[in-house]
Formats: structure tokens, C-alpha cells, sequence
């Protein structure tokens, strides 16, 4: 009739995903199912079951109903009644047709017992994760994935290791290398990104971070972390600490690995909705890295040692820029040939770019020139005399931290021997020392070299260009042609061509003759050996004729030259007439001349 009342809603189901004993429970609350519910839920969750419910309703209410109830009782929970039993042992009417009586639940205390609370509904929770940085990353492509990076391969990982973060939730994923923030030439790289996501609880909320090794080509994962935001926010001791959420150094793993990849360290904050809106999202990210140019200027050196092998050398010098997080570029100077006394002039200008501030633990820290003095040979790669390391971190802060000064007053900081500050330019001596490294207790002085070094915001070098060397533009400051005193060319000739020198010279001609021949015998087989044999006998008899042929011809020339002297003698001193007489006696004579 028309009081027949509206049918049930559909299930409303409340999941709440806790830590039980070490296992995981899914536990399901069904309104307008059971008679009786865990007593300290909301009243609005208590009801008893309406009629008219369907015919599979019926059978699923039966079902849920018998498994709170069943015969063993639930962790933490009392035993069921022997009334709730019963009343889950009725029988299921005769076809299922029917709906059957009411169902009786025992209350358990199991979430009381943990001290977790199950909401009335899901609820907005606002996660934002802030990602410091990366400590001990392992570079996949070198070493599979093992999680052990030899002592002696971190420099060069490091300097070719490029990574990003890929952050994803089920509903959203951030890509860092989308957005051009690659940290590039470190193993301890500095992200400090920052990320907000809105989940709802309970449900499904967690967020997984993961560090990727960028490539020329594919990137690859070198390892992932988890973060489950459900556990967080239903444990008790988590919210005591929620206002002040410690700092976290959480492993990365990786699928076929069992060591840790590496770690990120992190600290993650949960806020309701309206402690979001009084507490703003503030990003944490490090100060956009701009380009700044270095520039050094070699001048001199005075007193440079070397072994007293040799009576002169023949310096130049390669410098690279280190510890800036890329692969090193080696620029090379001209050569001051025949250099006698040690004193070598240069005026060569080098010039570098790099980005500032690192993204690294210490943005400044580690930056270095790498100066070497070579001797110049004709073959090979020369040979190293000496070197030394001018630390320049200070300079390139003192850059950074008084960038807009330098822009608006259009010049560079330069520095001295200490890493002071002072004007650009300002010239000051660094000790060499044999080997090319730095002072220790076994390394000899080697002399020392004279040079200024200044650092400038790329803006600035644009409006002050300096070009390499002393190629144009040749400014800021201008570098003059050295003056040389060199000795005279037999002695500059003498010190590019000796005698060690020329040793080498044939002693690789020879290799490379005796290599090339033991290749063409390798590839000989029976016929081509005699194809050769008797190309060798052919060549060999045509230079024995072509010989012959040439003496012959010899021996006729100089023959006719004799006769034709000698007639010529005989015809002068008139035992020949030229007029006629008696032909058997200039035939007598001539013969008797020759």
C-alpha cells in the first residue's frame, strides 16, 4: 500500500585498514546489517536492520553477521556468546527466498584496544612531503644495481651521475625532469623540493618517491621509498609528534636488489583541512642557479725545475676547471720553446663556466683549477713536469653572494694566493710541485707560476667579453705577445728535435713497420705465398735486367765518346787526310791509335 516504506540506502561501507598483531585487517562496518555494532561507534552507525531488504542482501547480511560472531574470537576481543552463536546457527529459509531474522553481534572491543577511532566518514587529509636530499645514490648503469659503489670509481660517477624525483599518489604524479630540475654531477645531491597532496582516509594513501638516473637516452630507477600515509595518521604516537614531524633518512630499494640503493632524507606533515587553510604551503626550493664565467690568466713562471736530463724543455700548460659537478674541460696554452733558466712567459687567458650555487650538501665547497706544466714533444702526449690546485670556492661564494653588486657596478671579484677577496686581476704566485698534485711530504718544488683568476656573473662577462688566449676580443684586460728570449734557431731546433725524441720516433716507426708486416703474414694462405714468391722473382729479375741494361748503355756511351776523341786526335796530328791518300794507312792508324 502507500505506507510501504522506501527500500534501504546501498551499503555504506566505512574500511579501516589497521595493524593487528603484525597482520593487517580489513574491517567493514555495514549500516542497516547488524543489530547490535561495537559500542563505541557514532549512534548513527547503530540501527537494526529495515525489512524489504532484497534477496541478495539477505544472503550477504547472513554472511557478514556470522563472521563476527563465528566460533573463534577476534584478536584482542572477548569470546562470542553462546546467544550470539545461536542466533548465527538459524537456518537460511527453504530457497532464500524469504528475509531472515535479525542478526546478533557481539560488541568487540578491538579498536579500543589500539586506540584507534574509525571516522564516521572519509575525511580530507593534507600530506606534504619536503625531500632535502640524497645521500650515497648508486649509479645503475656502472654498477647493476648493487648497491656498492667502489671507493675508487666515486669521482667518476660522481661527475657523469645525473638524477630527478618522480613523486606519485594515485591521484597525481609530479616528474621533475618535466620541469628542467635535474641535479647534475654528485652523489649527495640537494633536491629540496617540495610536494602537497590531498588524500582522503581511510582509503588508499600512500605515496611512493622515486630517485631516477637520467641518461642519454632511457632513464632508469635507482631505487624508491613508500610513504603510508594511512598508518600515520591512524597511529597514536604519530599524531603526538604531528606538530613537529622529526626528519627521516628513509632507504631506497630497488625490484632484483636487496642493498639499499641509497637514501633521502625528508620530513613529512599531515594537517586537516582547516590546518592547511591557516598553515599556507611554503615551498622549500634552493635559489634559482645562475651562470657565472671564471677566467684565469697564466703570466708567467719563474725558476721551473726539472731533471737535469736535459738541457732545456719546452712548457706549456693545460688547466680544467674541477669540482663544479661536470665533466672537466682541459684548455692547453701555447708553448715557450728552448726555456733554459725556467723562466717561461705565457700571458694566456682561460676561461670557464659553471653554475652557482651546486647542488650539493656544501653549494661552494670543492671548486679547484688544475694547473700542469707539460714538456711539448713531437710524438705523443708530452710529459709531465709539474702542477698545483688553486681552491676557488671562496671566490665563486664571495661571486654568488654579491651578484647584483657586480651587476650593477659591471666588473668581476678577483682573489689572492689565500682565497681573499680583491680586485679583478690582482696577480699572486702558487708553488708548483713535481707529479702535478698539491704540496705533500713527498712532493719536490718544482718552481712556482704567476697568474690572476676572477669570477663574474655571465651577465657581466657578456658586457666585458675576453676571448681565449689572446684571440679576440683581447681585452679586459689586454694580454700582450710575451717577449721571448730565445736563443737562436739551431738551439730551438736542437730542444724541439732530441735525441730522446727521435728515439721515439724510430722506435715507433719500427713497431709499426713490424706490426704491419706480422698482420700481412697472418693473412697469407698457401697460394697467396706463392703469388708473392713469384711477384718477389718477377720484380726481382726486371731489377737485375734494368742493372744490366744500364751498364751496357754505360759501357756503349762511354765507348763512342772514346772513339770520337781519338779520331778526333788522330785527324788533328795528319796521320788522317780528310781529302783522301792512301786508306790503308789512315786504316792502319786509326787502328793502331785505338
Amino acid at each position: 500500500g502507500g505506507n510501504t516504506p522506501p527500500p534501504p540506502p546501498p551499503y555504506d561501507v566505512c574500511p579501516l585498514r589497521h595493524r593487528v598483531d603484525g597482520t593487517v585487517q580489513e574491517l567493514m562496518v555495514l549500516k542497516h546489517t547488524v543489530e547490535v555494532v561495537p559500542a563505541h561507534l557514532p549512534p548513527g552507525l547503530q540501527g537494526k536492520p529495515s525489512q524489504g531488504h532484497s534477496q541478495g542482501h539477505a544472503h550477504g547480511h547472513r554472511e557478514v553477521g556470522a563472521s563476527f560472531a563465528r566460533g573463534s574470537r577476534a584478536p584482542g576481543g572477548p569470546p562470542p556468546t553462546a546467544a550470539a552463536r545461536a542466533s548465527t546457527g538459524r537456518a537460511a529459509p527453504s530457497g532464500g527466498h524469504s528475509a531472515p531474522s535479525a542478526v546478533t553481534v557481539t560488541p568487540i572491543s578491538l579498536l579500543d584496544k589500539h586506540g584507534l577511532d574509525l571516522p564516521p566518514a572519509r575525511v580530507p587529509v593534507f600530506v606534504r612531503v619536503h625531500i632535502l636530499s640524497g645521500h650515497q645514490l648508486s649509479p645503475t648503469s656502472r654498477f647493476h644495481g648493487t648497491g656498492l659503489l667502489p671507493t675508487t670509481a666515486q669521482p667518476a660517477a660522481a661527475a657523469t651521475l645525473s638524477t630527478f624525483l618522480i613523486v606519485e599518489s594515485k591521484t597525481q604524479t609530479d616528474n621533475d625532469k618535466l620541469s628542467n630540475r635535474v641535479v647534475d654531477g654528485t652523489l649527495e645531491p640537494l633536491y629540496y623540493r617540495s610536494f602537497e597532496r590531498k588524500l582522503f582516509l581511510p582509503g588508499d594513501a600512500s605515496i611512493r618517491i622515486t630517485v631516477m638516473e637520467a641518461g642519454q637516452i632511457f632513464d632508469e630507477a635507482i631505487g624508491s621509498t613508500v610513504i603510508d600515509v594511512e598508518d600515520r595518521w591512524f597511529s597514536p604516537a604519530w599524531r603526538q609528534i604531528r606538530s613537529k614531524p622529526p626528519m627521516e633518512r628513509r632507504s631506497l630499494h630497488r625490484v632484483g636488489s636487496t642493498a639499499p640503493q641509497g637514501a633521502l632524507e625528508l620530513w613529512v606533515d599531515l594537517l586537516t583541512e582547516e590546518e592547511a587553510r591557516k598553515v599556507p604551503f611554503r615551498d622549500i626550493a634552493l635559489p634559482k642557479q645562475e651562470y657565472f664565467e671564471v677566467r684565469c690568466i697564466v703570466w708567467e713562471t719563474r725558476g721551473l725545475k726539472k731533471d737535469d736530463t736535459l738541457k732545456s724543455i719546452d712548457p706549456l700548460f693545460r688547466v680544467s676547471l674541477r669540482g663544479h659537478g661536470h665533466q672537466p674541460e682541459v684548455q692547453k696554452s701555447d708553448v715557450h720553446w728552448s726555456v733554459i733558466d725556467g723562466n717561461a712567459v705565457f700571458n694566456w687567458r682561460f676561461v670557464f663556466k659553471l653554475k652557482l650555487p651546486q647542488s650539493s650538501r656544501h653549494p661552494f665547497a670543492g671548486i679547484y683549477l688544475d694547473l700542469q706544466v707539460w714538456n711539448k714533444v713531437l710524438v705523443g702526449e708530452g710529459e709531465l713536469i709539474a702542477g698545483a690546485q688553486v681552491h676557488i670556492s671562496q671566490l665563486c661564494a664571495n661571486a654568488w653572494h654579491s651578484r647584483d653588486k657586480l651587476r650593477q657596478r659591471g666588473r668581476g671579484v678577483g682573489m689572492d694566493a689565500s682565497g681573499k677577496e680583491k680586485s679583478p686581476n690582482e696577480r699572486f704566485s702558487v708553488r708548483l710541485f713535481e707529479g702535478g698534485g698539491a704540496a705533500g711530504s713527498e712532493s719536490r718544488d718544482a718552481g712556482e707560476v704567476v697568474l690572476s683568476v676572477e669570477a663574474l656573473p655571465e651577465a657581466v662577462a657578456k658586457d666585458m667579453p675576453a676571448g681565449l688566449g689572446r684571440n679576440l676580443p683581447n681585452r679586459n684586460p689586454v694580454l700582450p705577445e710575451p717577449q721571448r728570449h730565445e736563443t737562436a734557431i739551431a738551439a730551438r731546433f736542437a730542444g724541439i728535435v732530441r735525441e730522446e725524441t727521435r728515439q721515439a720516433i724510430i722506435e715507433a716507426s719500427t713497431q709499426v713497420i713490424k706490426t704491419e708486416i706480422e698482420r700481412q703474414l697472418r693473412q697469407l694462405t698457401p697460394r697467396r705465398k706463392i703469388y708473392l714468391l713469384i711477384v718477389v722473382i718477377a720484380v726481382s729479375i726486371l731489377i737485375v735486367v734494368l742493372i744490366l741494361v744500364q751498364i751496357i748503355a754505360n759501357v756503349v756511351i762511354i765507348r763512342l765518346t772514346v772513339d770520337t776523341q781519338s779520331y778526333d786526335r788522330i785527324v788533328s796530328s795528319g796521320v788522317i787526310s780528310t781529302t783522301g791518300g792512301n786508306t790503308a794507312n789512315s786504316a792502319a792508324g786509326m787502328s793502331y791509335e785505338l
